[in-house]
């Protein structure tokens, strides 16, 4: 493997799983989005949906007609066919909760939690391969559906998987393997992209490829890429800076270590779909909940409801120094999005103010509940993402704002690994959790149905179970255009009743050796890099 043919990458982890329809966290996305093809993709700029492994496309209302490119081989050599991409389709129904969401909502009209089987034969009914096409037959007009077969229609040959120990494809079988545990081809690849799977070495953390040279487009692409594991930010910075890394997930805290390296290029990333950090706020709290004591306000923890108090909510809102988070956590402005849309969502027009008033945050903490918070105290637990420092800034400062407020009502906060986070938070064991959400797909009614729509999986875990945001989730359900004026109204709602509590979010970074150009990452996707885009300085060696 030659250095000058290699690009080599520091990521903050390694993947869970090499699964294209199991893969939902980012290095794991990193992974699959390389090594298989979508069936069309976004245009780099204005992210419109143009034809991939589909050589055509065609919706109409309820149908929409996918044509599938002929010659595209996969990694094994094996042509791929419609057949093969309705196997594909078919089995994210059933391989994870995250995909299956997107594609029950897609063909069935329900914001569906699990993979239910009756749910999933009658999805499964509405695939269909016919000669060299294949057409999906929807429930109502879903507008979203490109933007949706652009992150997740993920082709992989079905006689392949079969072999490998997958299911056959046979509907007759699928309940045996609704969201296995772990999948047969977790560790083992075989898609269309331009790149293969060379090796995982879990002990070290590296993931290694080598070029698909076989791939349909022709590229002349880089001959290997390696992502190193490194949860340690300064040693990720290092190793760009010191030549071992050729491109390192490098955050605004990294620029004083970075940007002073001759060799190194740092581009800002402004455009991306996704809010980070952003805090969920848990309505109705498990009992098992992370606040300690009697279950009942106190100096020692919070009634299981506390949170459905929208002053109280509205207390921890205003508690948050904002051009001080910018300042210590960005290292300079921050993005301003529309509450949970992320500004190029919702493009144009004013954006909304994010203000720090203690005296206001104090007005309406002695409101809350009737006065009885503040009377008899408080103590809420705000979880974090430890090693993230914008995260854990975050939540420091809203606890430091919202302990200056009242004695006898404080916030405690607690960071840990990021598993161990959503875990509470998806459990509905934290009254606060500070995490980012990358978009799903580019379309605004993702954030409604992923965060708001009371039927949805966290909003559901989170107690968001409101009348109002439910009838304007199901009209920007119906909407036509993602310039409907329903999601700036959805917004406006979910920023003055503090469905979640918003922060300044910050700008992404490219940050690679010069020895590379046009580095960028996947149109559309939040957090994964396009192999394909790594370009040369100089030449690479003959091959």
């Amino acid at each position: 493997m030659s250095a000058g043919d290699t690009v080599r990458i520091a990521a903050f982890d390694q993947p869970a799983t090499c699964d294209p329809h199991a893969a939902y966290d980012s290095t794991s996305r990193h992974v699959v989005l390389n090594v298989y093809e979508p069936l069309v993709r976004l245009r780099r700029g204005d992210l419109r949906p143009v034809p991939h492994l589909a050589s055509a496309f065609a919706v109409d209302g309820r149908t929409a007609r996918f044509e599938i490119r002929r010659g595209v081989r996969d990694h094994s050599g094996a042509e791929i066919g419609a057949a093969d991409v309705e196997y594909s389709l078919r089995r994210a129904l059933i391989t994870a909760a995250g995909p299956f969401a997107l594609w029950a909502e897609l063909l069935l009209g329900a914001r569906l939690s699990e993979p239910e089987p009756a749910a999933v034969a009658d999805a499964m009914g509405r695939i269909r391969a016919d000669g060299g096409a294949v057409t999906l037959h929807l429930a109502e007009p879903f507008p979203a559906v490109l933007a949706v077969a652009a992150g997740w229609s993920l082709v992989l040959r079905r006689e392949w998987a079969r072999a490998a120990g997958e299911w056959d494809g046979d509907p007759a079988t699928f309940e045996r393997w609704l969201v296995p545990p772990e999948t047969a081809l977790r560790r083992r690849t075989n898609g269309t992209g331009p790149y293969r799977l060379a090796g995982w070495d879990e002990s070290t953390g590296q993931v290694s490829f080598a070029r698909h040279d076989g791939h349909w487009s022709g590229a002349d692409l880089p001959a290997n890429v390696v992502i190193v594991s490194e949860p340690d930010r300064v040693a990720r910075e290092c190793s760009l800076v010191e030549g071992r890394a050729d491109f390192a997930v490098c955050q605004p805290e990294s620029m004083e270590r970075i940007a002073g390296a001759h060799d190194v290029v740092v581009e800002d990333v402004a455009d991306e779909w996704h809010v980070n950090p952003i805090g969920f706020v848990t309505q109705d709290l498990a009992p098992d909940r992370d606040a300690v004591g009697t279950g009942d306000f106190g100096r020692d923890g919070i009634r299981a409801d506390a949170l459905r108090d929208r002053d109280l909510r509205a207390a921890l809102a205003l508690c948050v120094d904002h051009e001080r988070f910018e300042r210590e956590a960005l290292g300079h402005a921050g993005l301003r999005h529309f509450g949970l849309f992320p500004r190029p969502s919702l493009p144009g027009g004013p954006l909304p103010e994010l203000r720090f008033d203690l005296d206001a945050a104090r007005a309406h903490l002695d409101r809350a509940w009737g006065g009885e918070v503040a009377r008899r105290g408080c103590l809420i637990r705000v979880v974090t993402h430890r090693a993230n420092y914008a995260r854990e800034r975050a939540a420091e400062l809203l606890a430091e704002g919202f302990n200056r407020l009242r004695d006898g009502c404080r916030i405690e906060v607690e960071a840990v690994e990021l598993p161990a986070l959503l875990d509470r938070l998806y459990g509905g064991r934290a009254p606060v959790a500070i995490v980012g959400w990358d978009a799903d797909y580019c379309h605004p009614y993702t954030f409604v149905a992923q965060l708001l729509a009371p039927d949805a999986l966290l909003p559901s875990r989170t107690g968001l179970r409101d009348p109002a945001i439910a009838a304007l989730a199901d009209r920007a359900k119906r909407a036509a255009s993602p310039a409907d004026p329903v999601y700036r109204e959805i917004a406006a709602y979910a920023i003055d009743n503090h469905t979640h509590l918003f922060f300044p979010g910050k700008v992404s970074l490219l940050a690679y050796r010069d020895r590379w150009q046009g580095v960028q990452g996947v149109p559309g996707v939040a957090n994964v890099l396009d192999f394909a885009s790594f370009r040369p300085r100089a030449p690479l060696p003959a091959r």
